[in-house]
C-alpha cells in the first residue's frame, strides 16, 4: 500500500476512481484507495507508474557509471603543449 500521496493518487486512477474528492485530506484518499482495492480484489497496491520510475532510477544510476574512452592523439599533443606552457609561466614565478 502507497504511503505517499501522489502514488496513492496514481493508483487511484488506474482503478478508474477519481483521483481526489473536493476537500479529501491525503488520509482520508489513502482510506478510499484500501477500500477500493477490497472491493476490486486486487492485492497489488502500488501503481504501474512507480514501478515504472524505479526501473527508470536503476537505468539512470547505470548511466552515472565513471567510465574511460581513449582520445585521440591530437587531443593528447594539444593537452600535452597546455601543460608544458603552464609549467613553464609557473616557474617564472618561483624564482
Amino acid at each position: 500500500m502507497p504511503t505517499s500521496d501522489r502514488l496513492v493518487m496514481l493508483r487511484l486512477r488506474e482503478c478508474g476512481e477519481p483521483v481526489m474528492l473536493f476537500g479529501e485530506p491525503p488520509e482520508l484518499r489513502r482510506d478510499r484507495l484500501r477500500e477500493t482495492l477490497v472491493r476490486l480484489g486486487s492485492d497489488r497496491g502500488m501503481p504501474l507508474a512507480a514501478e515504472t520510475e524505479d526501473e527508470h532510477a536503476k537505468k539512470t544510476a547505470k548511466d552515472d557509471e565513471l567510465y574511460y574512452t581513449t582520445g585521440a592523439q591530437t587531443l593528447r599533443n594539444v593537452r600535452q603543449w597546455v601543460l608544458a606552457s603552464s609549467l613553464a609561466r609557473y616557474n617564472c614565478f618561483l624564482f
